[in-house]
């Protein structure tokens, strides 16, 4: 990691970190938590979007300013523009937390296969979220019981299954979904992609090789 930076709001009730390496926009306009030109909007960004430059492009026509030349920039005024929708435009690996002051609202994604991790804690009145488990172990607050089925399932089968954790404290955000919460306490989780049902409405029908290459 080549950079970092922090935001603390003026009740000091939210906090975001970011700890980054640098390879799209090494320069200072890609360090996050990154805001948007109003202040109102900001963004802690994990992973690559493939087509950036192309959703740049819309985002621009539509009016968009931008300060740097990263993907996370256009993740952050994607959302601006286009809300949960935009998900459905990203191809790569991803997960963000985009947080808005106006209304104290928080809005986490993960991407659809879950190639990016993200893990949280909610216990009705406090809300942490991190990319990594050993994150929370500076928390000293949160107590952390060891999940008797995960340990079961990682001697199993050599992984826990998500979104289970070794802690019942801690969840994973399952691929696919995203996640809403408020400082009024309101917690929802939402799917956004399920390949089942992709397949149904697209009907797609492997061919013979397909099938030959599915049986064997």
């Amino acid at each position: 990691p080549d950079g970092s930076g922090y935001y603390i709001s003026k009740n000091k009730n939210t906090l975001l970190c970011h700890t980054r390496l640098s390879i799209i926009d090494e320069s200072d306009n890609g360090l996050q938590p990154m805001t948007d030109e109003t202040g109102n909007y900001l963004i802690t960004f994990n992973g690559e979007i493939y087509n950036y430059l192309e959703i740049k492009k819309n985002l621009l026509s539509r009016g968009h300013k931008f300060k740097s030349n990263s993907d996370t920039e256009v993740v952050l005024y994607s959302f601006i523009e286009w809300g949960a929708e935009c998900l459905d435009m990203f191809r790569g690996m991803f997960a963000f937390c985009i947080f808005q002051k106006n209304n104290s609202k928080f809005f986490l994604a993960r991407d659809r296969f879950g190639i990016k991790p993200l893990i949280y804690f909610y216990d009705g009145l406090k809300f942490y979220f991190a990319s990594e488990m050993k994150t929370f172990f500076q928390n000293k607050e949160i107590r952390k019981t060891l999940n008797e089925k995960a340990i079961f399932d990682y001697f199993a089968f050599g992984s826990i299954c998500q979104p289970n954790t070794i802690f019942n404290e801690f969840k994973y955000l399952l691929p696919g979904h995203y996640l809403t919460f408020d400082s009024k306490n309101n917690f929802q989780i939402q799917k956004y992609y399920d390949l089942e049902n992709i397949i149904k409405k697209k009907k797609i029908i492997p061919n013979k090789k397909e099938i030959f290459f599915t049986l064997n």
